[in-house]
């Protein structure tokens, strides 16, 4: 599933309630703005957690995108 995404709010929700699903399988990927790319990774690293109980982590990458300038790809995982 891939969204395009207006603010760092949207993304959090978004980040949130992907972490919180009970679905634990797939991507999502998300089309960040570069403006919030820096606040959106610092505010990932201290959001990705573990689920001790399901043994999943939810893991991010955040990539600049080579076929279009000031755009970057954010993917979410369980793991």
């Amino acid at each position: 599933m891939v969204m395009g995404i207006i603010t760092t709010q949207d993304i959090k929700k978004i980040v949130e309630e992907f972490g919180e699903s009970t679905i634990g399988d797939g991507n999502l990927y998300l089309i960040v703005n570069k403006e919030f790319a820096d606040g959106i990774r610092r505010w990932l690293d201290d959001y990705i957690y573990g689920d001790d109980d399901e043994g999943q982590w939810l893991g991010y990458t955040l990539i600049e995108s080579k076929n279009e300038p000031g755009v970057y790809i954010l993917r979410l995982y369980v793991e």
